[in-house]
């Protein structure tokens, strides 16, 4: 939850929004816009569900999104877990009524998620400081 909310609020720090709402829209923003191709990339083998392969970055982004919302709103926190380290197994979100039963299995630790948010809130920071910013220099 905090890693989406720090995601949202670093894009709309980027892009100038003023305004509330549109979690979601940042929320993709951030990992499109921001974030590495490598972020992407890692974000493509994050999930897989067992009948149809990994998710998508677009697919994961939501999902992560959903997760969000699900604890903020609904205050469900015992729905998703991510493995601790490489090689446990990860785990399973559970399912929309109505949906079929599939198996997601989370391929991602919380510690590489939470590495992919600090990176491309440095990546964030960077586009807003001066080109000759030290700092700038330092992210870069």
């Amino acid at each position: 939850m905090f890693y989406l909310i720090a995601a949202e609020a670093v894009a709309k720090i980027v892009f100038g929004f003023a305004g509330q709402g549109q979690s979601r829209k940042y929320v993709r923003r951030f990992f499109q816009d921001i974030c590495s191709e490598q972020h992407r990339a890692r974000l493509g083998r994050a999930f897989c569900a067992s009948s149809e392969g990994y998710l998508d970055v677009l697919e994961v982004v939501d999902l992560l999104y959903k997760v969000r919302c699900d604890v903020v709103h609904e205050g469900q926190y015992f729905n998703f877990m991510l493995p601790d380290r490489a090689g446990m197994e990860g785990l399973l979100i559970g399912q929309d009524e109505g949906q079929e039963d599939d198996t997601l299995e989370a391929r991602i630790t919380a510690r590489e998620l939470r590495q992919i948010v600090l990176e491309g809130c440095l990546l964030g920071a960077a586009r807003i400081l001066p080109l000759n910013s030290p700092v700038r220099t330092l992210i870069c």
